[in-house]
């Protein structure tokens, strides 16, 4: 098994190289070094990389950095290869065509050709995935996928009682249509927000990108429920968002 981890460990790393070179294009160097060490050593990442089937999402947010990173760059063509890359590498990182135009909406880079390319692919996924698993969508099921999100997602702020099974059995109906209410409230109140602002603060970044993210399991859900491994495109961006906030809040110190 040495050589899975191995590799696994090198697309690890990769990932953690490709952070810090986005990093250091949006927050100071010691936002970046807080956000990459979070990224690299943070302990719900376990399962993502010692587990060999998680294979598929360490190569997809390998596209998906890549990604940013051509957009940073302005290198167009190379942003969108990235996001066909990350759907091959695994079909729900489809996400990537939305996650990296968005990210050049709120970083100020769009430009018409990636619109128009984006508008496309989002709606040829869309049109597929309705049309293929449309007879799968329930109300109830989406607001019971979106409580084991927010339980996952605790799991970065606490992460304690880690494992690679999660007990979801004991989601209450009337939990599960609560979180899909609050839910569209938040995300309605934060698209007003981003039309008003010239650039949304990172946490609407971070909501809309996790929204983003689980999209896919909301038209399917899987029967098992969630895992960790799930969290590992989300990291990123709770790791840059982390990094942001510590060192503005160390910097108003300072000023006091």
């Amino acid at each position: 098994p040495w050589g899975y981890r191995v590799v696994n460990l090198a697309l690890h790393l990769l990932n953690t190289w490709l952070l810090w070179l986005v990093a250091r294009r949006v927050v100071s160097v010691p936002a970046a070094v807080l956000a990459v060490g979070l990224f690299a050593l943070h302990p719900v990442q376990t399962e993502s990389v010692a587990y060999i089937s998680s294979r598929p999402d360490l190569l997809g947010l390998t596209c998906v950095l890549l990604g940013l990173w051509c957009v940073e760059r302005g290198w167009w063509i190379g942003a969108v290869v990235a996001c066909l890359a990350a759907f091959l590498a695994k079909e729900t990182f489809a996400v990537a065509c939305v996650l990296v135009p968005l990210w050049a909406l709120w970083r100020g880079r769009w430009s018409e050709s990636l619109e128009a390319g984006a508008l496309w692919l989002m709606a040829t996924l869309a049109v597929w995935g309705l049309w293929t698993y449309g007879g799968l969508l329930s109300i109830e099921a989406m607001g019971r996928v979106l409580v084991q999100w927010g339980r996952l997602l605790l799991l970065w702020f606490l992460p304690i009682g880690l494992t690679i099974d999660h007990d979801w059995a004991l989601i209450p109906t009337g939990l599960a249509w609560a979180v899909l209410a609050i839910t569209v409230v938040a995300l309605a109140i934060v698209a007003l927000g981003w039309l008003m602002v010239e650039r949304p603060p990172w946490w609407a970044l971070a909501l809309v990108w996790a929204v983003v993210i689980i999209a896919p399991r909301l038209v399917v859900p899987l029967a098992e429920g969630l895992h960790e491994h799930h969290l590992y495109l989300m990291t990123p961006i709770l790791s840059l968002c982390a990094g942001a906030w510590m060192t503005n809040q160390r910097t108003e110190n300072l000023t006091t």
